[in-house]
């Protein structure tokens, strides 16, 4: 990082850059920085220089190329009926806490208990290519979901429905 002009300072750091910069492979650098570098035998001396070098630079991996690669976002998507209501909120926690332990993201969304709030968070998890939704659904439209299944998203329904105090 210190080798190169201020221009180049602002540009984000990539694997490409790290291993130019490095004199090993691209593959040797994402490998070394992906915890792999045992599994193919990479040196222990590449090992220090790879991740000693990304240290430097701040080398942070871009996420969205790994998604597009991996097909795979590790989010997902949770809608609730409305995050002021203290059941609510402290199942977000639990999702959350649990999404996390998991190493996924959860993108929350209240649909303020509105099925058309409901049916455009739908769109824009579908849109940001989670990798399954969590919901609270609100109203009694059940085809607001029909875009979900056929985008081959696995859904749970958290909905609380006791029928029998009705």
């Amino acid at each position: 990082c210190g080798r190169i002009n201020l221009r180049a300072k602002h540009m984000k750091e990539t694997l490409s850059t790290i291993s130019k910069r490095t004199g090993v492979s691209v593959t040797t650098v994402s490998r070394v920085l992906s915890g792999q570098a045992e599994k193919y035998r990479i040196s222990e001396a590449t090992r220090i220089k790879v991740t000693e070098e990304a240290k430097l630079c701040h080398y942070s991996p871009n996420i969205v190329a790994r998604n597009l690669r991996t097909s795979k976002t590790n989010t997902i998507g949770l809608i609730l009926p409305s995050v002021s209501n203290p059941y609510f909120a402290d199942l977000s926690s639990v999702i959350i806490d649990e999404a996390n332990k998991r190493n996924y993201t959860t993108i929350v969304m209240d649909s303020l208990e509105q099925e058309d709030n409901q049916a455009a968070s739908i769109t824009t998890l579908i849109s940001r290519r989670v990798d399954g939704i969590i919901a609270a659904p609100c109203g009694h439209d059940s085809t607001l979901f029909d875009e979900v299944a056929k985008n081959h998203l696995p859904v749970i329904d958290i909905n609380i429905c006791i029928s029998r105090f009705k």
